[in-house]
């Protein structure tokens, strides 16, 4: 269910920051704007079918996504720093299991 997310996170990402009223920003962003926007570059012809086939577990995806970028926009006002703390331990714990210590649970 994750496994197309990124690409598609990456497509809207890279869509976003060419819009008219980004776009003669778009010299100011770093290596991690580079990054992210990698996958956007891949092949449209490749993700069609992919997607299609996929369809419901891409759209679970998309609405845990739009789910979440909707809870930190509400934060802002706040401090989204709860978001970046929950985001942190997560990360942490992902890259431990890929370092053999088992699975994210």
């Amino acid at each position: 269910r994750l496994s197309h997310l990124p690409q598609l996170v990456s497509v809207a990402l890279t869509n976003a920051a060419g819009a008219r009223e980004a776009r003669p920003f778009l010299h100011l962003s770093g290596p991690a704007f580079l990054r992210m926007s990698r996958l956007g570059g891949r092949p449209p012809h490749l993700w069609e079918g992919i997607l299609r086939s996929n369809r419901a577990a891409v759209e679970r995806a998309l609405g845990d996504f739009i789910r979440e970028t909707g809870r930190l926009r509400a934060s802002l006002g706040g401090g989204p720093s709860v978001h970046f703390r929950r985001a942190a331990r997560l990360r942490a714990r992902l890259v431990s299991g890929a370092r053999g210590r088992g699975p994210l649970r």
